[in-house]
């Protein structure tokens, strides 16, 4: 039986699918057990009431599922780009300096991508997915590449990207009963795991009713409050096609 070139990259892709598939249902056992504290204060001075859900520390094994499929799935471009070179150029292996610049390119200016060894013949397939920020001047880029490049990078350097319970944006709670002229402020203190709903003290009585849940990133920055699942089945996604584009567009170059 012949050997696919692409098969660790595939076999990446497939591994991240997993992982997913693996958190979301940890998540559903998560939630399942109503990991948390309710609770009712009543401020007379300032006039208002909050209702309080204080939540569990999300499960260590969860989140390091979630480490788990943004480094495979950012590996697996690394690997299509190693796969497709060699197939490509067999000279280039056994060339130890050759072989480490067969890698994705990433930067922060299209001008700026350094290809390093990667064949010319790969280049184009490569710019298509334009891995460079966007910018005010540069409307091109592409925000989730860039985004998955940097939270991998993140697992390199840090022990582990943060998730937890979402905050109010994500969880879509209501208050009920509810005088629907006493709308709820709601807050979400991520030091405490706490979503609360405030309103007016004399507003009726009072209690918490969950119509969603979900998990959200906590860090790093740039996808706090993100969902979970959501963003990493988007890069999932995005990191399969470009494999398969890559592995097409070798498969096409050969002779």
């Amino acid at each position: 039986m012949a050997i696919d070139p692409f098969e660790n990259p595939k076999t990446q892709i497939a591994r991240a699918k997993r992982r997913i598939d693996e958190l979301t249902r940890g998540i559903g056992e998560y939630f399942a057990v109503n990991p948390f504290k309710e609770s009712i204060r009543r401020d007379r001075e300032r006039g208002i009431q909050v209702a309080a859900r204080h939540y569990s520390e999300f499960p260590e094994e969860l989140s390091e599922m979630v480490d788990d499929s943004i480094t495979k799935s950012r590996s697996a471009l690394d690997q299509a780009v190693y796969a497709a070179s060699l197939l490509i150029d067999p000279s280039l292996k056994g060339n130890e300096k050759a072989e480490r610049g067969l890698a994705f390119p990433f930067a922060d200016d299209p001008k700026k991508l350094d290809f390093k060894s990667v064949p010319a013949a790969l280049h184009d397939v490569i710019r298509r997915f334009e891995p460079y920020p966007p910018s005010k001047e540069r409307p091109d880029g592409n925000f989730k590449l860039v985004g998955l490049n940097r939270l991998a990078n993140i697992h390199k350097h840090r022990f582990l990207i943060k998730a937890q319970p979402a905050p109010a944006s994500l969880f879509a709670w209501s208050i009920v009963p509810v005088d629907l002229t006493a709308s709820p402020t709601y807050a979400w203190d991520p030091d405490k795991r706490e979503l609360s709903a405030t309103t007016p003290l004399n507003a009726p009585g009072m209690h918490i009713v969950m119509l969603n849940q979900a998990i959200a990133f906590s860090e790093p920055e740039f996808v706090r409050n993100a969902n979970v699942v959501s963003v990493l089945t988007d890069i999932h996604k995005m990191a399969e096609g470009i494999v398969s584009a890559i592995e097409a567009e070798a498969l096409r170059l050969l002779p």
